[in-house]
């Protein structure tokens, strides 16, 4: 049955045998019928949907007639309009009626769009879509038709709109302009039909007609008195404050594959006109390979051997020498699918990964080992800090990427710290997303190093996308203690004995701490190696460099502001607390403080030390940086607190010293 549309009926819809409904009130009948198919409905509810709030005196004697009539125009099918003891119902298959059929699909394209899974919902939306043959129930009579009429429109209008959320997340920007043309005419005060067509003309790189597209929706907002709401205003702002760069390239992009001679319709808007020619005029840009052991201030290079050979050994304590952690441990299956990964894309197989990590868990290390050995492949890194577009040497490779251009060898485009990325830059990698899954041109494998998500809307989006569209999500635990014992081994030049076995328990599987801190220890002279036995005094060990704070910051940033809240107070205890002490010193039940501490558990900023009675700081750098977050009086006020309630619960005097500082 059809209803959105002329109202038509069929007895056998293989054969297409309509059935005749009829004079228009008795269409009606059949319309609410059909409408609510498989429900039933009462006599005075038919009565009310086809003459509304006034009847006729004869209404119910004519919806007798109608319902006979109905049943000798459906012939053998009589039996499938039912009656009750005051009641009418029409027995259909599932798939019998094409508007339920329209909201099935519908439902269905909308969850995919909010999990961003933009071609899955583009195609059930579209499927949707294409039910429609004209107004729903055209030329049926009677306010319960008006009504459906009405909620139908609306849902076809939000089934549009949603279509071309996804289509421009899928880059056809163009097409989607094309079809919201029409749809704005028709309805020139929808809101977010605007936004829809703003976006598609700033993601085209038309910034300029995309400000003008917001002046036309105030105009026409205005004469029907009103104002823009906040979200039309918010991407007003977000288009006048836009990322020259990125804006740049994305009308570079819509003007056709990037050349030398596009350049000067954006030099302008970026770097200045010497910085983009260079950087375009390439025809063969030079091949950036990532090195095979980076060491950037976030991200240290473990150790791969284990640990070296200790020094002949000596009776006298000599100073350690520090050693350049230049070597890789562990991570066997992590590297086995990057290095099957890089296979495919060789083979011609395009591939999307996403690495996430805490900050010093050694994402950058991994994907700088797995990419040392990539022959055939050109390997292009791009820092999140810059942008993808904040390199001119790899700026070209970037845009050629996002357009599909072939390439003379297979492309691995590197973004580490995707989350530090603006967001016009998100929406591009998504592109680029895109395209390593379907690829167009030269295949594209995409990888990617985040922090655990924390803040913004674009990004836990972009997560789900992967994850949907068949990506590799990939989660880096902590590296095992045994290696980061080599690794500490590695950096003092001798193995590590109990004090320095100890740090690599305490650095809670993060290599970037302990490789740090060791180095510190090694520049101190603060380590002796005595018969190749490397140790330290237990002092020493507590002194964190201050380089590793922003590291732990890193750490700590996806944590809510209640879990900080009550970390800052356990970190005043000490790098190990009770749970009865911390709800002494915050005030609150052990039931107020266990969604804090579930939260700080599962970021593993918190772990149980086994001993059944305690909590304890992952590593000292966490429990510091939650400290020097604090000022001076603050901190001293809190200790102050914190003895109190320590003295309350019968603490020894030096367990209270100890918090007061």
């Amino acid at each position: 049955m059809e209803l959105l549309g002329p109202l038509r009926a069929w007895t056998d819809p293989g054969e297409r045998s309509e059935v005749a409904l009829g004079p228009a009130r008795r269409r009606a009948v059949f319309a609410v019928l059909a409408a609510r198919a498989n429900q039933e409905v009462t006599r005075q509810d038919l009565v009310d949907a086809v003459w509304g709030d006034e009847p006729p005196p004869t209404a119910v004697g004519a919806l007798h007639t109608y319902v006979s009539g109905l049943r000798a125009a459906l012939g053998q099918d009589r039996a499938a309009l039912a009656s009750g003891r005051a009641s009418y119902s029409l027995r259909v298959p599932d798939d019998g009626v094409d508007a339920a059929g329209f909201e099935r699909s519908r439902l269905i394209g909308t969850r995919l769009l909010g999990a961003g899974d933009w071609s899955g919902a583009r195609t059930a939306l579209t499927g949707a879509l294409a039910l429609w043959r004209g107004p729903a129930l055209s030329g049926v009579p009677g306010p319960f038709a008006e009504v459906e009429r009405r909620r139908l429109a609306e849902l076809r209008l939000g089934a549009l709109e949603a279509h071309a959320r996804a289509g421009l997340e899928l880059g056809e920007h163009t097409e989607v302009l094309a079809s919201l043309s029409a749809l704005v005419a028709e309805h020139p005060g929808h809101e977010s039909l605007r936004e829809l067509v703003m976006l598609a003309l700033l993601r085209s790189g038309r910034r300029a007609e995309a400000l003008e597209s917001y002046r036309d929706a105030r105009r026409a907002l205005a004469a029907q008195g009103v104002e823009p709401g906040p979200a039309l205003r918010a991407l007003h702002q977000r288009i006048l404050h836009e990322d020259p760069g990125a804006a740049a390239v994305a009308e570079v992009l819509a003007a056709g594959p990037v050349r030398a001679d596009r350049i000067t319709r954006v030099r302008d808007l970026v770097a200045g006109p010497a910085g983009w020619d260079r950087a375009f005029s390439e025809q063969h840009p030079t091949v950036v390979r990532a090195p095979a052991a980076r060491r950037t201030p976030d991200h240290p290079t473990p150790a791969r051997s284990s640990t070296p050979a200790p020094p002949r050994p000596t009776a006298r304590p000599q100073p350690a020498r520090p050693r350049p952690a230049s070597h890789f441990l562990g991570r066997t299956e992590e590297l086995a699918l990057l290095h099957e990964l890089i296979t495919d894309v060789r083979a011609g197989r395009g591939g999307l990964l996403w690495l996430e990590g805490d900050a010093g868990v050694g994402k950058s290390a991994l994907l700088a080992e797995a990419l040392s050995t990539a022959p055939g492949c050109r390997v292009v890194p791009v820092s999140g800090a810059r942008g993808l577009f904040g390199d001119l040497a790899t700026a070209p490779l970037v845009a050629a990427a996002l357009t599909g251009s072939t390439s003379p060898e297979p492309l691995v485009l590197l973004v580490d710290d995707l989350h530090a990325l603006s967001e016009p830059d998100l929406l591009m990698w998504h592109r680029l997303a895109t395209t390593a899954l379907a690829p167009r041109g030269a295949p594209l494998l995409l990888l990617a190093a985040s922090r655990p998500l924390a803040t913004g809307r674009v990004l836990p989006r972009l997560r789900r996308a992967v994850r949907v569209r068949g990506g590799h999500l990939l989660t880096l635990p902590p590296l095992p203690t045994a290696y980061v014992a080599a690794l500490v081994g590695h950096v003092v030049g001798a193995r590590p004995g109990a004090s320095l076995l100890d740090l690599a328990r305490r650095a809670g599987g993060n290599p970037l701490f302990a490789e740090r801190v060791a180095a510190s220890l090694v520049r101190r002279d603060a380590v002796r190696v005595v018969d190749g036995v490397a140790e330290v005094d237990e002092v020493e060990l507590e002194r964190v460099p201050t380089s590793l704070l922003s590291v732990a910051a890193g750490v700590l940033e996806p944590l809510s502001a209640a879990a900080r809240e009550v970390l800052r107070c356990a970190a005043v205890l000490g790098p190990r607390f009770r749970v009865a002490e911390l709800g002494a010193v915050t005030g609150r039940t052990v039931r107020e403080l266990l969604g804090a501490l579930d939260e700080a558990v599962a970021a593993s900023v918190v772990v149980d030390p086994g001993s059944g009675e305690e909590l304890a700081f992952r590593n000292a750098c966490l429990h510091r940086a939650l400290l020097d977050g604090l000022p001076t009086t603050a901190l001293s006020a809190l200790r102050r607190r914190a003895a109190r309630a320590l003295s309350t619960l019968g603490a020894p005097p030096e367990r209270i010293a100890a918090v007061s500082g």
